[in-house]
């Protein structure tokens, strides 16, 4: 924060406290903004004061939303929240949940702001004002280490978890096994051959968690963690577990629709789908209008585009997971206006699931066909004690590779 910021933040905080009998509100977890409550004023009895831009709260809505119920419940309160914010930009989009302003020394103090608080204006003429103290016992404590796993949102955690797990076992079955592939085969990696021979449909979702090598899983982890903080805290835990499952299983339905037989494993089509969701939001609440917002996206496609062309890589399991974000934010939007998109899109997705179910369910094509790497899948399968699998995946490539 600017000195000169810090200084409107402060002199603004000080001003709702000395002129107009506001009391501060501890809240855990916060930093530089400050909750403060009066709830004896008939119009704004709870202010929040931030010194970041008015366009940060589309990422923190679902805190603010949490403090505010929990400080209007306490004090039984049903105003809307005063949301001022101290640094002021060109371009501002407000939130029509919260009351919003954003104002300094520079800038014109709106109408409705000073009916309610006349002399607000004084505010940036007192003396450069101290940083507050709010709670100096609770200052004088140490804080305590929040563990990095506690910060992260639930569903992001879990798959998280999944995917370490998985790369353990993976690395350590290499340990006794020679051929790596077929490794990731036993593990739930996409294999065509086995999804039509043995009807292993399971395998167009487990693909997804399954990752061989320390940069692949790396890679995926970091992105899943970034777009896992801003996803799921827009959309919440449940959709959020949507957009990811459901684009790891398109992505795998357009790799197994428009090539032949391989190996395809990774989180690539969940990421790309929660990629495509971000893409949608920063539309729904109009972020992409931002210049940086609008260059950070840009670059991001570049990068990516360059990824998806690299030799092994799945263009099409990235395209698959991709559209599938891209629809299905679209049908969880709650922007009015886009009332009509959403019915449209989700005549799109469901037009689009029966015709990819429809096109796997006459796709026969399993070329090449790597009888090496099928017969290791059952041997590696009894090494492992896992008979049942063995005899069941024996009678069924027999029966197909006859037909062939």
């Amino acid at each position: 924060m600017s000195q000169q910021n810090h200084q409107s933040f402060y002199k603004i905080v000080h001003y709702f406290v000395s002129n107009h009998n506001y009391t501060f509100v501890e809240v855990q977890g916060v930093k530089e903004e400050v909750w403060l409550t009066n709830v004896e004023h008939p119009t704004y009895p709870i202010i929040r004061i931030s010194p970041k831009p008015i366009n940060t709260t589309f990422f923190e809505k679902d805190r603010i939303v949490m403090i505010y119920n929990a400080i209007a419940s306490y004090h039984q309160i049903d105003k809307k929240l005063l949301d001022i914010h101290t640094k002021v930009e060109a371009e501002e989009e407000l939130d029509e949940d919260f009351i919003q302003v954003s104002i300094n020394e520079k800038s014109k103090v709106p109408e409705f702001l000073l009916k309610a608080f006349s002399d607000i204006k004084m505010a940036f003429s007192m003396p450069d004002q101290p940083r507050p103290v709010f709670n100096k016992q609770a200052k004088a404590r140490p804080k305590k280490r929040t563990s990095f796993l506690k910060t992260l949102p639930p569903a992001t955690t879990a798959f998280l978890l999944i995917i370490a797990v998985m790369f353990i076992i993976a690395r350590v079955m290499m340990l006794f096994f020679e051929d790596p592939v077929v490794v990731s085969i036993l593990l739930g990696s996409y294999y065509k051959i086995l999804i039509v021979a043995n009807y292993e449909v399971q395998r167009f979702l487990t693909a997804g968690f399954v990752h061989l090598d320390f940069l692949h899983v790396i890679m995926n982890s970091i992105a899943l963690i970034n777009l896992g903080l801003i996803i799921e805290r827009i959309y919440g835990t449940r959709k959020f577990v949507i957009i990811f499952l459901v684009s790891i299983i398109m992505g795998s339905l357009f790799v197994f629709v428009g090539q032949g037989n391989g190996v395809v494993l990774g989180a690539s089509g969940g990421l790309y789908g929660l990629m495509g969701a971000l893409f949608v939001y920063s539309f729904e609440s109009k972020l992409i209008q931002q210049p940086a917002i609008r260059n950070q996206f840009l670059r991001i496609i570049l990068i990516n585009l360059l990824i998806s062309l690299m030799p092994s890589v799945s263009l099409l399991g990235h395209v698959g997971g991709l559209v599938a974000g891209i629809l299905l934010a679209i049908i969880f939007s709650t922007t009015k206006s886009w009332g009509a998109i959403r019915q449209h899109t989700m005549i799109a997705m469901i037009g689009l699931v029966v015709a990819v179910s429809l096109m796997a369910g006459i796709d026969k094509n399993v070329k090449p066909l790597y009888l090496l790497t099928d017969q290791r899948i059952y041997q590696y399968a009894q090494d492992l004690h896992l008979n049942w699998y063995a005899d069941t995946l024996s009678k069924n490539l027999s029966i197909f590779y006859e037909g062939q």
